[in-house]
């Protein structure tokens, strides 16, 4: 459920592609309210969050899985600090969360911890894939 960010080289400058992590549907139940949408490269059904779907509105965005995004991933993919939106979410579908969790495992400020969350994220889903496969 995760917004991200992925450099992307175009010619001699670099722009930057906002891609949404989300779980697969199979895997985790969907906050309420969230939407079931296409992963845009295997088109599995993913959980895209309403809270996410507003911290990138009026942005140009793809929704991905994260196994689909476990197998592109490089140095250049950064997870994204959490929304006050998506703390909220997080809050209310995860019993026993609290707000120091998130801010431990998400830190605004911090990006090489957001990058171990992310790793952590996809190498869960890696291991997902391996299972299927």
């Amino acid at each position: 459920m995760a917004a991200r960010k992925k450099k992307k080289a175009t010619g001699e400058e670099s722009t930057e592609e906002i891609i949404i992590l989300c779980h697969p549907v199979g895997v985790m139940p969907g906050v309420p309210g969230s939407r079931r949408l296409e992963c845009s490269s295997c088109r599995q059904m993913v959980w895209l969050s309403p809270a996410t779907e507003q911290h990138v509105a009026g942005k140009k965005y793809r929704v991905m899985c994260d196994e689909c995004v476990s197998k592109e991933a490089d140095d250049d993919i950064q997870l994204m600090p959490a929304a006050e939106g998506q703390i909220a979410e997080m809050l209310a579908a995860i019993p026993g969360i609290t707000r120091e969790d998130i801010a431990k495992r998400f830190p605004a400020r911090n990006a090489k911890r957001r990058k171990d969350a992310l790793e952590s994220i996809l190498r869960d889903a890696r291991r997902r894939r391996h299972l299927k496969n």
